[in-house]
């Protein structure tokens, strides 16, 4: 379950434990502990929003706890002309296995008459062994993913989303994000040599913002275990897209 103390959320469970800092939610969810082993290096999860001219740091106005959810609303400033708001919303399932779910999901608005809305969800995760979907819905649908010389990954998108997958070793846990194709701008996976680091990201709303108006994007990350984990993934996926809008206040 979740924990407050001032401005870091920490999350304690049977298969999973991570660290929030709220006011850098472009961290994401760090010391991150899956089955009691530590993933060195991991940030899940990160929130940016183009808006801010010191993205790093956004000011926390609000912040609570509501079941597995920690949500936090970051307020409309000078540096961030934009109101954002963030849920971290975390699930555990163990009847096939330690399954855990994380979704992130980020409402955006303003009180200007014109703003840059959009925002990035991403994951960065070190050695691993990584895949790409162009059928999020079926197991057999993943690819290797290749790197170019830029340690760019370049894959097909489907209209209604992208899958990832990382095997990493050699704990014996894989990583899944699912970005799903509405609001999306790109999805992209950059490998960076000198961190030994692979970053996923989903970047949402193309077009400007105007007072009054809100928009929400979502993504989901997913820790299980490496037997099956593409049949997980694909299960996963008919799930997102058969739900109904995430209920948010």
């Amino acid at each position: 379950m979740w924990n407050l103390e001032r401005s870091t959320a920490s999350w304690r469970s049977e298969h999973l434990q991570a660290v929030v800092e709220l006011a850098l939610p472009g961290e994401g969810l760090q010391t991150v502990t899956w089955c009691g082993t530590l993933l060195v290096p991991a940030q899940l999860m990160r929130i940016e929003v183009a808006a801010s001219s010191a993205p790093a740091h956004l000011t926390v106005d609000d912040v609570y706890i509501r079941g597995s959810d920690v949500i936090v609303t970051y307020a409309e400033t000078s540096q961030c002309p934009v109101r954002t708001q963030v849920y971290w919303r975390i699930w555990e399932e163990s009847a096939r296995g330690p399954f855990v779910g994380i979704e992130a999901i980020v409402s955006t608005q303003t009180q200007q008459l014109d703003s840059d809305p959009r925002v990035t969800i991403s994951s960065t995760l070190g050695k691993s062994e990584w895949f790409s979907s162009v059928i999020p819905g079926e197991a057999r649908g993943f690819q290797p993913a290749i790197f170019d010389r830029s340690g760019a990954c370049q894959f097909d998108t489907a209209p209604d989303g992208t899958a990832i997958l990382a095997r990493v070793a050699p704990i014996g846990c894989s990583y899944g994000h699912i970005i799903p194709g509405s609001d999306r701008i790109a999805a992209r996976v950059v490998r960076d040599p000198a961190h030994q680091t692979v970053t996923i990201t989903g970047e949402f709303f193309d077009a400007r913002l105007e007072k009054g108006v809100l928009r929400r994007a979502r993504s989901w990350g997913l820790l299980m275990p490496r037997s099956l984990d593409t049949q997980h993934m694909a299960d996963r996926w008919a799930r997102v897209r058969d739900a109904a809008p995430p209920l948010t206040t």
